[in-house]
């Protein structure tokens, strides 16, 4: 039944001429949830919609499919706005968090 939902934790930064604006982050860690046949599919999506928003992709930390058949739900009628809107097609974001250091 794909495609799929990708639910992807990333390290983000500005390409070399943007900056993150101050009023907004100043972070570089970002969720992400991307609609995909497979998750090489998922980061390639992922990377294009990040280099026009003057971002680029420098890791993949984790990518979870929200809908493998081994993924245990409390609610299998449960699903947040954001699965919602990835499932529309849109590449959702949820925040961009500080780099903790």
């Amino acid at each position: 039944m794909p495609p799929y939902v990708f639910s992807l934790f990333v390290d983000v930064t500005p390409l070399p001429d943007r900056t993150f604006d101050p009023d907004v982050t100043d972070g570089r860690y970002c969720y992400c949830y991307v609609n995909a046949d497979d998750e090489n599919q998922a980061t390639k999506k992922l990377r294009l919609d990040l280099k026009r928003r003057g971002l680029q992709l420098d890791n993949v930390q984790w990518c979870m499919n929200h809908d493998a058949p081994e993924l245990e739900r409390k609610d299998p009628e449960y699903e947040d706005a954001s699965i919602r809107r990835a499932r529309s097609g849109d590449i959702v974001y949820d925040r961009i968090d500080p780099m903790f250091t």
